[in-house]
């Protein structure tokens, strides 16, 4: 009897799914985190088909969506990118490394828990859903790279170019204890090109030397 149970139990648990009313949602962030919580905002009032408010102070009763805080007894993040996020029966957080920890904690939450993607430029794809249904309310990540990103990069992707920032910031590229690097061998032509002409790739014009001439 006791084992039927505990399989019972067990089924039970796993198939657990809270429900969030959209029109109870409030969101409150801290300022670092302000990005992040304008991207939740923006993607939770496409699926829930109204406007989700960013407020300073939540109304009572209100389902709160933490964005930047985390909930009490979390571990202090070790990884400075990496992100958690929780969902509980009256609010959410979203947090994680001083390196932009909780936005990628709302990137992982909408991809994982809603089904959200992002393939290309600022589309959106997403299923309309209201209330919202969460069978997955807890979610961890962290960059197994140092660097992630596809040139030009967030840091070249400024206000100017909102449509390459905006994908960036949603495929979660970003870098943290970044190795030192550049170009090599700039010298190399001067030091080199008259005794060593071998060390040079020919030219389609059979010429060993940059196409610049340097």
């Amino acid at each position: 009897m006791s084992a039927t149970v505990f399989i019972l139990l067990s089924a039970a648990v796993a198939g657990a799914v809270e429900t969030v009313e959209p029109s109870r949602s409030e969101i409150v962030a801290t300022t670092a985190s302000r990005e992040a919580a304008v991207e939740l905002s923006y993607h939770l009032g496409l699926i829930a088909g109204r406007p989700i408010p960013i407020v300073s102070t939540p109304s009572a009763g209100a389902f709160v969506w933490h964005v930047g805080e985390a909930p009490a007894g979390a571990a202090a993040a070790v990884n400075p990118e990496e992100a958690h996020w929780r969902i509980g029966r009256d609010a959410a957080w979203f947090y994680g490394g001083a390196c932009n920890g909780a936005r990628h904690a709302v990137m992982d939450f909408l991809e994982e828990a809603l089904g959200v993607r992002w393939p290309f430029g600022t589309n959106v794809f997403y299923t309309a859903m209201s209330p919202l249904r969460l069978a997955k309310t807890v979610g961890d990540w962290a960059p197994a790279l140092l660097v992630r990103k596809i040139r030009p990069d967030l840091r070249a992707a400024t206000a100017d170019n909102p449509t390459t920032r905006a994908w960036a910031v949603r495929m979660r590229e970003g870098r943290h204890d970044e190795p030192q690097y550049g170009h090599a061998f700039v010298d190399y032509w001067k030091k080199h090109a008259k005794r060593h002409p071998e060390f040079f790739a020919r030219r389609p014009d059979g010429k060993r030397m940059p196409f610049d001439g340097a």
